[in-house]
Order: structure tokens, then sequence, then C-alpha cells
């Protein structure tokens, strides 16, 4: 597995990047297999994890920060907003880097094969795959390359920490 001897002596994980990509997939096996708590943003930020019901961000904001404290976790998620943080505190930090368009057909794909074709869930969250959103589209195709960009000096002060994956086959590796 790639970088396998950096992955097992990482206490305090954080993986971001594209939607649909596998983010949660991995997070959810990896935190299996290092025993450590896995935090999905997620769960975290809305209610019953459902993207069109947003918690109380003060509740969210306690909640994350409360986190940190923690000898060991593993947080999942694209909350850009508070990711400094995360990177501050992250032992190792995994950045699933995907084109957008790929990004946008994968999230229709996830929506198409567990709600038309009835496909089991895999191990991910879904990301709210019950319903189809065309705001998540336009927010991937949009938004989420303009945020990342404005990651790149945090990126580049952090590259020490980060493991970037640009598909699965590379996981395979």
């Amino acid at each position: 597995m790639l970088h396998a001897d950096k992955i097992l002596k990482s206490k305090r994980i954080s993986i971001f990047g594209y939607p649909a990509t596998g983010k949660s997939t991995l997070a959810v096996a990896l935190a299996k297999i290092l025993n450590i708590k896995l935090y999905s943003l997620d769960k975290m930020k809305y209610k019953n994890n459902n993207r069109f019901e947003k918690r109380d961000i003060k509740d969210f904001e306690i909640e994350y920060n409360e986190l940190f404290q923690n000898e060991s976790w593993f947080i999942e998620g694209n909350s850009l907003d508070y990711i400094d943080r995360r990177f501050i505190e992250s032992d190792l930090i995994i950045y699933f880097k995907s084109n957008k368009y790929i990004s946008a057909l994968k999230y229709t794909y996830r929506y198409i094969r567990i709600n038309i074709l009835k496909k089991e869930i895999r191990l991910g969250t879904n990301g709210n795959a019950d319903k189809f959103d065309i705001g998540a589209i336009k927010w991937i195709l949009n938004q989420y390359h303009k945020k990342i960009i404005n990651l790149s000096e945090l990126m580049q002060k952090y590259n020490h920490k980060i493991i970037i994956i640009k598909s699965y086959r590379q996981l395979k590796e």
C-alpha cells in the first residue's frame, strides 16, 4: 500500500479532497485498521448527516475543537473553512486530488448506483446519496477548485505531512 509506513505511524490523520473520490471509504477502512476513532465532518456539521439541514455553527465548532484534545483521531471531510487547524494538528494529511469533471461524474454515478440500480452501500458515508443535489454538482464544478487553489500556500507549508492520491489504482501500488 502507498506510504504504508507513514500511515501506520500516524495517530492524527486528516483526509480531504474532491467529492465522490473515495475519501470516506478509505477513511472508514484505515480508521478500523489503525483502531483510531473516525470523525466525519458531514456528520458533525449537518443534522442526521443531511447536507440540507445544517446544525448550529457554534455547536459544530465546539465539537470540532474538542476532538483535537484526543490523543488520536481520523478526520474525514471537506469543511475547508476549518482546515487550517487540521493541517497544524495532523501527523498525516491525505488529499484526494481529482479532476472536477470526474468528481461531478462520480457524484452522479454514486446517486444512480445507490438509488436507481439499488447497489449495496459501500464502507463510506455516501455523501447523502439518497438525494440528488444539482447545487452540489455546481459547487464541485465552480467552487471547490477555487477553494483548493486558495489552500495552495497552506499545502506547501505542510507538504512534508501530505500524501496526494490521484486514483484508487495508486492505492493498490
